[in-house]
């Protein structure tokens, strides 16, 4: 049996971790989950409170479970990182293969790996992860995974490189390090959305990919299930919220709980429903559906708009006809109920596809990008030393 990955997201509300392996390109979850953590912790992709936020992830370093019977000890994670300034390169390489009898071996395939990290990235950002796309041996021969025992004089790889800003990678892999957790890899989260989905049928060779959050949206250019670009807003369903209880005067639990009960609400009916009251000296004040539709409406016209910004600045350099490609909703924003119907129209893409992770024990929106980082992981794994423990102990109460 594979032995299981934890992988760890970071967002600007909750760290999630998903524990579980790989078989046959199909991804199995031992356990899933979703912590909050304080506000104050990360702005706008920034980590704002290190402090706060490592006793956070030393919270979840060491999971029992009573109810699933299940103790794990977390030491080492693969991280996954918001694309927020990722830059990616295409590069090419090729070296000897060292083996007598002229087979490809792991060696092989780690020494072209090793050329593409000792390159010069042509920009201020660091390496964080190498996408092989084509494995090319003697004659011209092309493989998509590590040609393992084939015979060849050289090996070349030709690979999509991934980067990000040196502060960035520096300020979420320092808090998990100081948490007493190593981090083994880091796998960029847009990259492990769209291998996840690349086996979806409903899903095209080439969309948008839409990632929701609660106060952050990114999105990323996929291109024949190839990631191709990205970029981010500060907007997310936390926003949402903010205006309800600004106009509401309630708590956040409960602009929380009228947002997903209702939602922006496209039914026509004779008589607007009553969500909420609101008791002030000159009386009750009662607040109800098409007030809350206006509220929704009014943050989902900004969310248009920046998507729209957005699209212009990822497709800088490509035809215009790109924009009229089907976006692919996920995270936790995109269940927003009538999102699709309001926003459809208002956006140049053909059609807006939502979807759902199909991973049991975590089938959350929210768990697209850990889940997608898990298969990345296995995937791609050829440059990496696959010897290293990938969590030192999983048990189970029986």
């Amino acid at each position: 049996m594979e032995k299981p990955i934890a992988i760890l997201e970071i967002t600007s509300k909750a760290l999630r971790l998903v524990v579980g392996y790989v078989i046959k390109e199909q991804t199995y979850v031992i356990y899933a989950l979703n912590a909050n953590i304080p506000s104050q912790c990360i702005s706008n992709g920034k980590i704002i409170d290190e402090v706060t936020l490592i006793n956070e992830i030393k919270k979840i370093s060491y999971i029992s479970d009573p109810n699933a019977k299940l103790r794990i000890k977390i030491s080492d994670v693969v991280l996954s990182l918001p694309p927020y300034g990722l830059e990616i390169f295409q590069t090419k390489q090729v070296t000897t293969v060292v083996n007598d009898e002229g087979k490809v071996g792991n060696i092989d395939i780690r020494n072209v790996h090793a050329l593409i990290n000792k390159e010069k990235i042509p920009s201020s950002n660091e390496l964080v992860d190498i996408i092989p796309d084509q494995f090319i041996l003697d004659q011209e021969r092309i493989y998509r995974k590590p040609p393992i025992d084939e015979k060849s004089n050289t090996i070349t790889l030709l690979a999509m490189v991934h980067t990000l800003p040196k502060d960035l990678v520096n300020q979420y892999v320092n808090v998990v390090k100081s948490a007493g957790i190593n981090v083994t890899r880091i796998i960029v989260s847009s990259q492990g959305a769209c291998e996840y989905l690349s086996d979806y049928q409903e899903v095209p060779n080439d969309y948008f990919l839409v990632d929701i959050g609660a106060r952050m949206t990114t999105v990323s250019f996929i291109g024949k299930k190839q990631l191709f670009g990205s970029t981010f807003f500060n907007w997310g369903s936390d926003n949402i919220d903010d205006k309800i209880i600004e106009e509401f005067h309630i708590n956040a639990s409960d602009a929380n709980k009228y947002k997903t009960l209702y939602g922006y609400d496209t039914r026509k009916l004779s008589f607007s429903p009553i969500v909420c009251k609101e008791e002030t000296l000159q009386g009750t004040i009662n607040h109800d559906v098409n007030q809350l539709n206006q509220i929704i409406k009014s943050e989902l016209d900004v969310f248009v708009q920046k998507f729209n910004l957005a699209l212009e600045e990822l497709l800088k350099g490509y035809d215009s006809s790109f924009k009229n490609l089907n976006a692919v909703f996920i995270g936790g924003g995109s269940l927003l109920k009538g999102l699709k119907q309001y926003v459809e129209p208002k956006i140049p893409c053909e059609k807006i596809i939502m979807v759902m992770p199909k991973t049991l024990g975590a089938r959350q929106s929210s768990y697209f990008n850990c889940l997608g980082v898990l298969k990345a992981a296995n995937k791609y794994q050829g440059g990496y030393d696959d010897t290293h423990p990938k969590i030192s102990q999983v048990t189970r109460n029986l």
